[in-house]
């Protein structure tokens, strides 16, 4: 699918456009807004175009690549044509070769009263069709991959992470969350996403799943795909944030889960959020996403959001070890009982299972990372799969979080199967029954 060509750069803006107002995505004023818009970008002479999808080729270009025998003529040519084209974008006297120079900068995220990185994001600097990227670091800084003659050139930050995953901002599920920055100096500019900006959920949802991540690699957790799509949105009617995991690109079309309604009543189940029905079309035609996380407008507890995306995250992992066969029942338990039902029903035991798993693993997580003090965030005894029950078994000898992880079988479906997995990695197992028989 295009959208997941990574050799192509996606705009939702024509090339040629200024950007006016920052931060803000152009939409083609001819389609409507819940709908996709048009994508731009710059393709190979000898692309191959896919045949499912229109496209206009809207015109012809020569771009000189740098660290090629020919680049120094390639390069005299873009200088001469900047000067042809752009000259109230230059710097220096036409009669002087021109200096160029690579962009570099910091994208940094408020939190609470500090700025912190944010990490391994694409930047993408571009004078037209000519087109330069960048990850930052863990740090936020970054550098990108070519140099620009003109004095100002666009700066966007794509939500794309280097390792792999994106994040996706309100009803723009087709590309990566996009913010437009705007003209600034071809040395380089810094971005700082404080609270108001639309960027900051963006921001603050990448750096959860990065650490995510990071995390999974060093307590010998399978990471969840890399591929990982991470849809986020802002509501009113939510209370703080909330979540839900349906790996829909994953599962979408497979044992009976294909119907627009299944997907939009587990997502208001779990999020509270009602979707559009041609939201929903879009969804199903194009592009699913695995995680969606939606926050309330005006809601910037970085602690909590990072807990809520470990949570989510958490159940990508536990998908990987367990299949699409088995979430389905698990997606169908939300579907027939709610959010997480009272324990009963048929299917019950696999919505136990993984909500056990995904909130103890979002508290844990958010307890290390920010080094908290006590549990308060915590609760043990959550609705009716009880959480706490895992943090008590995580402290048993001879049981760490991997082993938990790697009981989550796809015959793991009821919480005696669970227990009974346990059981084989210490040899306290009375320890495990007294943990399960003290919640009523």
């Amino acid at each position: 699918m295009l959208i997941d060509d990574e050799t192509l750069e996606l705009f939702d803006y024509p090339l040629d456009y200024e950007i006016e107002q920052r931060g803000l995505y152009y939409h083609d004023p001819t389609i409507p807004e819940d709908e996709c818009t048009w994508l731009y970008t710059v393709v190979p002479i000898n692309f191959s175009f896919p045949t499912n999808i229109p496209y206009q080729i809207l015109d012809s270009c020569i771009i000189p690549e740098e660290n090629t025998p020919y680049y120094y003529y390639h390069d005299k040519m873009e200088e001469k044509s900047c000067w042809l084209f752009q000259p109230d974008l230059m710097e220096d006297d036409e009669q002087k070769s021109a200096n160029q120079a690579i962009p570099t900068g910091c994208i940094y995220v408020k939190r609470d009263n500090n700025w912190t990185g944010v990490e391994k994001t694409k930047v993408r600097v571009n004078n037209s069709v000519k087109i330069a990227t960048g990850w930052t670091s863990e740090s936020g800084y970054y550098i990108v991959n070519k140099s620009f003659y003109v004095k100002n050139v666009d700066y966007t930050i794509v939500f794309e992470n280097q390792l792999g995953f994106k994040v996706w901002g309100n009803w723009g599920f087709i590309n990566p969350a996009t913010y437009n920055i705007g003209k600034n100096s071809k040395y380089g500019c810094n971005k700082y996403f404080g609270y108001t900006s639309v960027g900051w959920n963006w921001a603050t949802v990448n750096n959860a799943v990065y650490k995510y991540f990071q995390y999974c690699s060093s307590k010998s957790i399978t990471r969840p795909p890399s591929n990982l799509r991470t849809w986020v949105m802002t509501a009113n009617n939510i209370n703080s944030t909330m979540g839900c995991a349906g790996m829909f690109r994953r599962t979408w079309g497979k044992y009976g889960f294909n119907t627009n309604s299944q997907i939009s009543t587990f997502i208001s189940n779990k999020s509270g959020i009602v979707l559009a029905v041609n939201v929903l079309a879009n969804i199903t035609k194009f592009a699913q996403p695995d995680l969606v996380i939606v926050i309330q407008n005006g809601y910037y507890n970085y602690n909590h959001i990072f807990q809520t995306t470990f949570h989510e995250c958490a159940h990508a992992s536990h998908w990987q070890k367990v299949g699409s066969a088995y979430w389905v029942n698990y997606i169908n338990y939300i579907i027939t009982y709610g959010a997480y039902g009272d324990g009963t029903g048929a299917n019950a035991g696999y919505c136990g299972v993984g909500e056990m798993w995904g909130n103890y693993v979002g508290a844990l997580f958010r307890k290390e990372y920010f080094n908290e003090v006590g549990w308060d965030f915590f609760q043990d005894d959550e609705d009716w799969f009880n959480p706490g029950f895992l943090r008590t078994v995580d402290s048993i000898p001879g049981i760490s979080l991997s082993d938990i992880y790697n009981c989550l079988t796809s015959t793991t479906t009821t919480f005696s199967e669970l227990i009974t997995q346990l059981k084989t990695h210490t040899v306290y197992e009375s320890q495990i029954d007294d943990a399960y028989n003290s919640y009523p």
